[in-house]
């Protein structure tokens, strides 16, 4: 038993394409009379002349021309064998990517409709209704009741055609018959009707069946549709032979099917005919466009190399340029920073000098003085210590004077020699027992003012923690790391910072410290440790 093709649903779609053809695009005049070969049944004619407007589009390459010659050679070859989906699915799915992108909203539910039939001939549900859905919400959303009436019987008939779930076109059934009867379609109401007769001839209700075949070929014959007559007729015969005698029906399926296969054997070697000289034409055009591109980028590229090389000349010339004057300003600056360097250096010498022959001079005056005053005057104990405590202050002047000298006077101060000129201060002047860990690694040399604010702020925390840490042991660490010139730490087992006053954030001596260390742009940290204090200084 057969159930029907819906092969006229594609020729009441493919009629859209004409409507919106232009007598002076031959394109669509091309389109234009593939449709009217289709209306007569010469379906060879018309794939000739889809190709002929597929050969034209490709050769504008205009993406709406494109378009609808794809759809146009995709209709065609649906008409000359349906069983052949992929070439019908290959042009549909051209024509659908280059409709999505124009956003051709009046042809996209179309090919929404001619991809899910495909689907639905096939019986592939899932892609069949996803393709339908599209379309249908489309075609309501604008009021289209005669292609949304199609939409429906089309989903009708992919449930006609199996027995197993035959009840859910019911529905699809008579949504198409109601959307026909708005539209006042008399062909889209005879396609709806078309479907709900077939309902009936496959749940055997066959008196129904001529019934509604009978309105149909009425409303097919009111509109001189040669096709739909044709199309009905062979239903009615199909209802009364399984009325009346069911073998007929096995002796028209082998009609057709003899019909079909010499029908295939006589449009076999034509369609191969067509599709070799478009390929051909194709083929020749794609070589004629390659040699004139290749033509037009050798010029393009003899263009471009002289271009090149002048553009290069060009900048070379001016790189030359630049460079030679970047050169001679580096050169005059690298000459003026010679010679404010050796007026700095000149300068720190000549106060070098002056603190030494002057300030020097008066300190170490004043010593000597004091020395001759306690051993030539008589004097009682109380200005003795006096004295005495002038004398160690004058003293400690004089270290701090000749530290300042040694850092001025220098040209340039290693992190070794900070540590060992830190060594003998320490030595001299931590009363608490200690250890020193010597750890340097990379000498580096470093400014001056840096060396000087260090010397001072260890000599500052040797003073406090002589005052202040009530320690036993003290443990002094100098180390240096990858992009670290000098660390040094200072750790004893004291009262720590807690209990220690002269480690608080406000304290006068911590805030000199960090202000100090900060304008050499060094780390200053007081870190928490079990028992006592650990002090960091990272530059």
């Amino acid at each position: 038993m057969r159930v029907s093709k819906v092969q006229y649903l594609f020729l009441i779609l493919s009629v859209f394409i004409s409507i919106q053809s232009f007598a002076t695009n031959p394109v669509f005049s091309n389109i234009k009379t593939s449709n009217e070969q289709f209306k007569f049944g010469n379906f060879q004619q018309g794939l000739a002349s889809a190709l002929k407007a597929l050969e034209l589009a490709e050769k504008s390459n205009i993406p709406k021309d494109l378009m609808h010659a794809n759809l146009q050679v995709g209709v065609a070859h649906y008409y000359i064998n349906q069983a052949d989906k992929p070439t019908i699915l290959k042009y549909f799915y051209k024509s659908l990517v280059l409709a999505e992108y124009l956003q051709a909203d009046s042809l996209l539910p179309i090919l929404y409709h001619n991809i899910g039939s495909m689907y639905v001939e096939h019986s592939q549900v899932d892609s069949a209704e996803k393709y339908m859905e599209k379309s249908l919400q489309i075609f309501l959303q604008n009021k289209k009741y005669s292609q949304a009436s199609r939409a429906n019987a089309v989903i009708a008939e992919m449930y006609l055609n199996n027995p197993k779930v035959v009840h859910r076109s019911v529905v699809f059934i008579k949504n198409a018959v109601q959307y026909a009867l708005l539209s006042n379609d008399s062909a889209a109401i005879a396609f709806a009707l078309v479907k709900q007769g077939l309902y009936n001839y496959v749940t055997k209700n066959y008196k129904e069946a001529i019934k509604h075949f009978d309105r149909v070929e009425k409303i097919y014959s009111f509109l001189k549709n040669k096709q739909g007559l044709l199309y009905v007729t062979r239903l009615t015969a199909m209802s009364y032979a399984e009325q009346y005698h069911p073998i007929i029906n096995k002796v028209y399926d082998k009609y057709y099917d003899l019909r079909d296969s010499i029908f295939k054997e006589e449009t076999a070697s034509q369609i191969a005919e067509y599709q070799t000289k478009y390929a051909t034409e194709k083929k020749e055009r794609e070589n004629k466009i390659l040699q004139q591109e290749n033509k037009i980028k050798h010029q393009q590229l003899n263009t471009r190399n002289k271009t090149i090389f002048t553009l290069v000349l060009l900048i070379l010339l001016i790189v030359a340029f630049v460079l030679w004057r970047l050169n001679v300003i580096n050169l005059k600056k690298k000459k003026q920073e010679i010679e404010a360097l050796k007026k700095i250096e000149d300068e720190r010498n000549r106060i070098s000098r002056d603190l030494h022959d002057n300030v020097g001079s008066m300190v170490s005056f004043v010593n000597t003085k004091i020395d001759w005053i306690i051993k030539n005057k008589s004097i009682d104990n109380e200005l003795l210590g006096d004295l005495s405590l002038v004398k160690d202050n004058a003293k400690e002047i004089l270290e701090g004077l000749r530290d300042s000298i040694w850092t001025l006077s220098s040209v340039s101060i290693t992190n070794f020699e900070l540590v060992d000129k830190l060594k003998p201060y320490i030595k001299s002047h931590l009363l608490i027992p200690y250890t020193i860990q010597d750890e340097l690694i990379d000498e580096i040399v470093m400014n001056n003012e840096v060396v000087l604010a260090l010397y001072r702020s260890c000599q500052e925390i040797i003073n406090n923690m002589n005052k202040h840490s009530g320690a036993d042991k003290v443990e002094i660490r100098f180390f240096n790391m990858k992009d670290m010139k000098l660390g040094i730490e200072f750790y004893d087992n004291g009262v720590g910072i807690q209990a220690n006053d002269c480690l608080k954030e406000n304290h006068y001596g911590i805030r000199n410290l960090k202000a100090r260390l900060h304008e050499i742009q060094a780390k200053f940290e007081i870190l928490p440790v079990e028992k006592g204090t650990l002090i960091r200084i990272l530059i």
